[in-house]
């Protein structure tokens, strides 16, 4: 593996067990990261950095994460509207995952996702200049 900084991602989780974890996977990977605990906290970051991709959990306090995604890809503060935003979520509802989608959420992940299948979908969004 490449000891280069891969991608810069933006994780957006109030779950603190979930941020260890999501550190310690994009660690490994060699992918840089902030944290963010609210949509409105990662909405901030958003307007501030370049990211490459998004991991947004879509249970969030006060926004969650459908209306944060819909506010990003309407955002004129937004640098990159197209950002890939992976959903992260316990669901295994189809008709969840499908709105997921339909909001403007780029790929679904389950929270049992393989570390080798969330590297992939990474690497396949590669949209901001590193």
């Amino acid at each position: 593996m490449n000891d280069s900084v891969k991608l810069k991602v933006l994780v957006i989780d109030d779950d603190r067990m979930a941020q260890k974890i999501f550190s310690k996977q994009l660690g490994s990977l060699n992918h840089s990261y902030d944290l963010a605990d609210t949509a409105e906290d990662g909405y901030e970051l958003l307007k501030e950095n370049c990211y490459h991709a998004i991991l947004l959990n879509v249970t969030l306090p006060k926004m969650d994460g459908v209306e944060l995604t819909k506010l990003i890809r309407s955002s004129d503060e937004i640098r990159n509207k197209e950002i890939p935003i992976v959903c992260i979520s316990n669901t295994d509802d189809q008709g969840s995952i499908d709105k997921f989608l339909e909001v403007g959420m780029n790929f679904f992940l389950g929270k049992d996702y393989d570390i080798n299948l969330l590297d992939d979908v990474l690497n396949r969004y590669n949209l901001c200049d590193r």
